[in-house]
């Protein structure tokens, strides 16, 4: 599958889109060479307010170091878990274990191709029915906290430069469309891949 027919390019600039709509899609290549698509759409002003401190706490820890947008988006969940510990703000009632993060999975949906064509699954359904290896689940759920925490975290003048590196990086699309217009989208780009192979046969 050729990503570049989703808007995927390979150098700077060309598929960063900011603006305070945004979702994120992340391309997820499978063990079996196989494709699907991650969508995610940011947390509420609500929870943020409600989880500022550990998504603050977890967003400095991972830019200390220079490699932040190398490791971030691999660890970024398991600092947040660690941040979370350390502020008593874990596995509380309504801590980040039973709170945030159950939030940002509900969030989050994969699309992936099926027998009549795309199809959308929810990420914690795929999550614990193990359609999803373990670990899978695992570096999918870090991408995804990694640029939900940022983009909370980060002025609107530094969001572009950091986000777009950070995306180049680890296959991730900024878009304003919702989950189910981006499904449409690709429902299109299939159908006319599709009809340029059959007339090309």
């Amino acid at each position: 599958m050729d990503l570049g027919s989703f808007g995927w390019r390979n150098y700077k600039g060309t598929f960063m889109h900011i603006d305070k709509r945004m979702n994120i899609v992340i391309a997820h290549t499978r063990a079996d060479k196989s494709q699907l698509f991650v969508h995610s759409t940011p947390i509420s002003t609500e929870i943020f307010d409600k989880y500022w401190e550990p998504i603050s706490e977890a967003v400095s820890a991972i830019f200390k170091g220079e490699q932040g947008i190398v490791t971030g988006p691999r660890i970024a969940h398991k600092m947040l878990r660690k941040m979370a510990q350390k502020l008593g703000m874990w596995d509380t009632p309504d801590g980040v274990e039973r709170g945030l993060l159950p939030e940002i999975r509900r969030l989050t949906h994969l699309l992936v191709p099926g027998k009549s064509g795309w199809e959308m699954t929810a990420f914690e359904s795929a999550r614990t029915s193990g359609m999803l290896s373990a670990r899978e689940a695992d570096q999918i759920e870090g991408r995804v906290c990694f640029f939900i925490c940022c983009w909370e975290i980060l002025l609107d003048e530094d969001q572009p430069e950091l986000l777009d590196r950070a995306a180049q990086l680890w296959r991730v699309q900024l878009v304003s469309s919702n989950c189910s217009e981006y499904l449409s989208s690709l429902q299109t780009s299939s159908a006319a891949e599709s009809s340029g192979a059959m007339a090309a046969a």
